[in-house]
């Protein structure tokens, strides 16, 4: 894979937790996770309505907890953009380690002249359908972990996440730089605008002040 091609791999994994955290909605998180599940391993062109159909409505229930969770974690993230000693990442780091990896990157299998192997998992879309409410508990703690990290791992990724000074929703940058503070343009004018608005109100206020304490002298 070229190193463009493995940077917008990586990317696509963390924009798949961006997506999640961002989400206004459980069924927009929900819509939002399986399709980029489906961008990421390569999944079959039905996978997300099979796997939309298979969600248990008690599972629903469950998304707004990770949304919180992962929410704290990229707020963190953003906010300090320093991994090392910190308990939170030490967690997550224990669970891509013992469960994440192992689940979703290799499955040891039988190849036909009967020796085993270690392969990359296919059809892992069936892990997603017709599951337990407590099973889909599982799966997304392994799936938001193992994707977070993914994209943290490679080439400092936890420089690229920001969240937006205007809409307070986070984004990945496109390109490291000083005051990268808004997840778009549409963003930045809105800011833009919104102090604009601040400035002409404050500048009003104060000629009225000025207007009231001459008509006052006047007096």
């Amino acid at each position: 894979m070229k190193k463009k091609e493995e940077k917008d791999f990586r990317r696509l994994h963390g924009q798949l937790v961006i997506d999640f955290v961002n989400s206004e909605t459980s069924e927009e998180a929900i819509n939002g996770y399986f399709r980029n599940l489906e961008r990421i391993f390569g999944f079959l062109n039905n996978f997300v309505k099979s796997a939309k159909d298979s969600f248990p409505d008690d599972g629903r229930k469950i998304v707004g907890q990770f949304q919180k969770e992962f929410r704290r974690i990229l707020e963190y993230i953003s906010q300090h953009g320093k991994l090392y000693g910190d308990l939170t990442i030490k967690k997550l780091l224990w669970t891509y380690n013992t469960s994440a990896r192992p689940f979703i990157d290799k499955v040891l299998c039988v190849l036909p002249d009967d020796s085993f192997a270690e392969v990359n998992r296919d059809g892992m879309e069936q892990d997603f359908i017709n599951r337990s409410d407590t099973l889909w508990i599982n799966l997304f703690q392994l799936s938001l972990t193992y994707c977070l990290i993914e994209f943290l791992k490679y080439n400092k990724g936890k420089d690229y996440i920001k969240k937006c000074f205007h809409c307070h929703g986070f984004f990945i940058a496109k390109i490291l730089r000083k005051n990268n503070n808004f997840c778009s343009r549409k963003c930045q004018q809105a800011a833009y605008h919104s102090q604009k608005e601040v400035k002409e109100k404050k500048a009003k206020a104060k000629r009225d002040l000025h207007g009231w304490k001459r008509r006052v002298n006047e007096e």
